[in-house]
């Protein structure tokens, strides 16, 4: 495969949840961590990058998000905080300088969402596919076995 077909099929974000959480940016042949800055000094994007990694279909309703992640907050407060988590998280997830986020957000922003795992590739989803292809293969057979082996590196 040359460069640039490599390019064109990596993932413009790679998340590590298994052990300690890291985001990485695909940059020119590789992958460079987000430093922390880039999260614009707050916690929040973070914390709603991590919700909706762990909602079904990595989307979530407004609604669910404020009660989720700021349930004891006053409720101006609330959307205030997720509202700069959204803009911070939106603006590091571009993949480059012109390039849409693959944070989305519906037309009347009840509904945020990311994108598929071709574009935002999840260590834990890598892995559970892996496993998936492996059950379906025969879990001894050797084609099994070296999925098995390449989704217990994710885990």
């Amino acid at each position: 495969m040359d460069d640039y077909s490599e390019q064109q099929s990596a993932p413009s974000f790679r998340v590590w949840l298994c052990g300690t959480f890291r985001v990485e940016r695909h940059v020119g042949s590789g992958y460079e961590l987000v430093r922390v800055a880039e999260w614009g000094g707050s916690s929040y994007p973070r914390l709603l990058l991590k919700a909706l990694l762990c909602s079904p279909g990595r989307q979530a309703r407004r609604e669910a998000l404020l009660e989720l992640l700021w349930p004891d907050a006053d409720p101006e407060q609330a959307v205030q905080s997720l509202n700069t988590a959204v803009t911070r998280l939106r603006k590091m997830l571009a993949p480059g300088k012109g390039q849409a986020s693959v944070l989305i957000t519906d037309e009347d922003s009840h509904v945020y969402r990311l994108a598929e795992q071709s574009l935002l590739w999840v260590d834990a989803d890598a892995a559970l596919l892996l496993l998936g292809e492996a059950e379906r293969r025969g879990r001894t057979s050797p084609e099994a076995l070296s999925l098995l082996e390449e989704a217990q590196t994710y885990l």
